[in-house]
């Protein structure tokens, strides 16, 4: 298993260096399936102290003035993120980034450091929501809800590990 942005894996999947990959964008390519498998919904997080932590939600307009720590170009939290932003008026340029981080890990770290606020999977904070280190926060009118695609080559089959995670996973849905 290996933690990579969309873009990569869907180059590795077409280059047959992954049997199938798990995204949060949109997966085209010649020769590749993408099944849809799960969802989620991405919001926006800041540390414990920050003042939005005490509002259940915040007006859109709050958000661009506040310093941002996001994921990588090429992510697929941040190609929803950007494409929601678009949807309600908001360039991507807008958002004040002060920095961008390669693993949602890294990004979760730099907002309980203070650093900034930014936009992550609800499921990935659960622990932290739970130790108070992070809240999550709703911005009105505003929804990150985003689908996972199971994405492979259209003429190979998955090997018998692939082919379980990938039942298991539709499983999920049901």
């Amino acid at each position: 298993m290996r933690i990579i942005n969309t873009s990569e894996i869907i180059e590795e999947i077409e280059n047959h260096g992954l049997a199938f990959g798990l995204v949060e964008g949109r997966a085209e390519g010649p020769g590749l399936i993408a099944e849809p498998v799960m969802n989620d919904e991405l919001v926006l997080v800041v540390p414990a102290g920050h003042p939005f932590a005490a509002r259940s939600e915040v007006e859109l307009e709050e958000v661009l003035k506040e310093p941002m720590v996001l994921r990588e170009t090429g992510s697929g939290t941040r190609q929803v993120m950007e494409e929601e932003l678009l949807r309600h008026g908001a360039q991507p340029s807008d958002l004040r980034v002060v920095s961008d981080f390669g693993s949602t890990g890294a990004v979760k770290s730099a907002v309980e450091a203070g650093l900034g606020l930014s936009f992550v999977s609800v499921w990935t904070i659960r622990h932290e929501a739970a130790l108070s280190l992070l809240a999550p926060v709703k911005i009105r009118g505003v929804s990150f809800r985003r689908q996972f695609y199971a994405v492979r080559q259209q003429s190979s089959d998955l090997p018998i590990a692939g082919a379980s995670l990938l039942d298991y996973l539709r499983g999920i849905q049901a």
